[in-house]
C-alpha cells in the first residue's frame, strides 16, 4: 500500500495545508484574516499617516508621470471583506482620505 494524504504537509502556524491545491474555502479565509490582520498592524501601528496614501495609491506609473488608478470593484471587493469580517477599515479610512 502507497501512502496517500488528501490534505498535505500543514502550516503549522495557520493549521492549513501547505500547498493551496489542498485548501478550503475556510482555509482561504483564515489565510485573508492573517493577511488583513498583517496590513493593518503595519498602516496602524508602523506606518506614519502621511506615508499611508503614496503606499496605499493604486497607480500606473511612466517614468516620472505617476496616474492614480480607481475602479468601484475596489470598493465592492473591499465591502465583501467588510462582511467577511476581515479588518478592512483602516485600508478603508486611507483610500477615502
Amino acid at each position: 500500500m502507497v501512502p496517500l494524504s488528501l490534505e498535505g504537509e500543514l502550516h503549522k502556524e495557520l493549521a492549513i495545508p501547505k500547498c493551496a491545491m489542498f485548501w478550503s474555502s475556510d482555509n482561504a479565509l483564515s489565510v485573508l484574516h492573517v493577511i488583513f490582520d498583517f496590513y493593518d498592524y503595519i498602516l496602524s501601528k508602523i506606518v506614519p499617516d502621511a506615508e499611508q496614501k503614496p503606499i496605499m495609491l493604486n497607480r500606473v506609473e511612466f517614468g516620472n508621470v505617476v496616474l492614480p488608478n480607481s475602479f468601484a470593484e475596489f470598493d465592492v471587493e473591499l465591502a465583501k471583506a467588510k462582511e467577511l469580517g476581515l479588518k478592512v477599515e483602516t485600508i478603508i479610512k486611507i483610500a477615502n482620505n
